[in-house]
């Protein structure tokens, strides 16, 4: 008789946290302690856990699936998987994505079908791009244009302005953008209505300097930018770690449209998330500032003097 796979609810008994705490640990969302996490990864390693993305979609009403959508061209539809290119990557993509037990869905569309084949495919589509900083404002070539069509159709769901030097090949400074064919709750999935929203996360004082010139994103960085976009959305794993969504001065902001226009269409997240908020309770009176930092400086002017006169003293003696 086959041994029965572990639950969530199994790795919870072990670790002696609740179940809301283990599926915080396991999705990686913040609101556990260093300590608590380490007993839920013993647990789930002891117990030899591994998510149930079947039950996951049944849960959620929400698969986690990778969709490629193929054109193909003339009478020869099976090009696809006999191409020595694209069946390499098809390939590669089908390995990966085994490994975390998320199926591949390939669509292939004649490239005479009509433009409903493909919305039908894409109707709650979402995407991911990465592009240069001057995507979000620059007016040439028309690409203000394009951004503010984007804008009013209501496809941009969040912009993320990224640190510096985080790419090798280049020092041209990227963003983040997500696209959505659809920001409503999408019904079984119980989303928050994001219509006529777009989310903005200024993450560039985020990142560690490994050297001069490269810097990257920890473990803790990625998933604070995820775990902030899936609470705004409302998303089943945000829900079941009791994650909720609000806008953190000089990191995140949820825009309107209206608001979004009054900026012109443009998209900068820095326009938008404003500064952090600083914690003056305990600031002294600016005058009172003043007058003790005006004392110090003139403290360190005179030690400054004082070392200058032993320098020239010790010079002096050489020199004797």
């Amino acid at each position: 008789m086959s041994k029965p796979r572990p639950t969530i609810e199994d790795v919870a008994r072990v670790a002696g946290v609740s179940r809301a705490t283990a599926s915080r640990v396991i999705n990686d969302a913040p609101g556990a302690s260093a300590r608590l996490r380490t007993r839920v990864r013993d647990a789930v390693a002891a117990l030899g856990y591994r998510p149930n993305q079947t039950a996951r979609a049944l849960a959620s009403g929400r698969q986690r699936a990778v969709d490629v959508l193929a054109i193909t061209y003339g009478p020869d539809e099976g090009w696809l998987g006999g191409h020595p290119y694209y069946s390499r990557v098809l390939a590669g993509m089908m390995s990966v994505l085994e490994t975390v037990d998320v199926p591949l869905r390939l669509h292939a569309v004649g490239s005479d079908a009509p433009p409903s084949a493909i919305d039908a495919i894409a109707a709650n589509a979402t995407a991911g791009v990465v592009l240069a900083n001057g995507s979000m404002s620059s007016r040439q070539s028309g690409e203000g244009d394009i951004r503010a069509a984007l804008v009013e159709a209501d496809l941009v769901a969040c912009m993320v302005a990224l640190p510096p030097q985080l790419f090798r090949t280049t020092a041209i400074p990227a963003c983040l953008w997500f696209f959505s064919n659809n920001k409503g709750p999408q019904g079984a999935k119980h989303l928050a209505d994001r219509r006529g929203e777009t989310l903005f996360i200024d993450a560039r004082a985020m990142g560690t300097l490994t050297d001069r010139t490269e810097r990257i994103l920890t473990t803790e960085d990625i998933s604070d930018i995820a775990w902030t976009y899936h609470a705004w959305r409302g998303t089943p794993s945000a829900g079941a770690s009791k994650l909720r969504y609000e806008n953190i001065p000089g990191f995140c902001y949820s825009a309107t449209l209206e608001e979004i226009r009054k900026h012109d269409h443009i998209l900068t997240p820095g326009r938008y998330v404003g500064a952090a908020e600083v914690n003056d309770g305990d600031a002294e009176p600016i005058a009172e500032r003043i007058d003790r930092l005006t004392k110090e400086l003139f403290t360190y002017f005179d030690e400054s003097a004082r070392l200058e006169q032993v320098v020239r003293e010790q010079l002096e003696r050489l020199d004797a």
